[in-house]
């Protein structure tokens, strides 16, 4: 059985503005990426967190890519 080199991890930043307190529903959203290391995906939700503090429904995450192997 051939041997499938595992791809690399890829990391997105996704988030947006929460219409209500249910974090069901968005008012905007955005993503950002892909980023090839965790602690750019990560430097990059601080740096929307900062231009965001001051709105509560404001929040941001780092995904990973899900695996691409079959």
């Amino acid at each position: 059985m051939p041997q499938v080199e595992a791809s690399p991890d890829r990391y997105w930043v996704i988030g947006g503005k929460h219409l209500d307190a249910t974090l069901q529903r968005r008012q905007w959203s955005e993503v950002f990426g892909p980023f090839c290391a965790r602690a750019e995906a990560e430097a990059m939700q601080r740096r929307m967190d900062d231009i965001y503090a001051a709105d509560p429904q404001v929040r941001f995450c780092v995904v990973r890519d899900a695996d691409h192997g079959s």
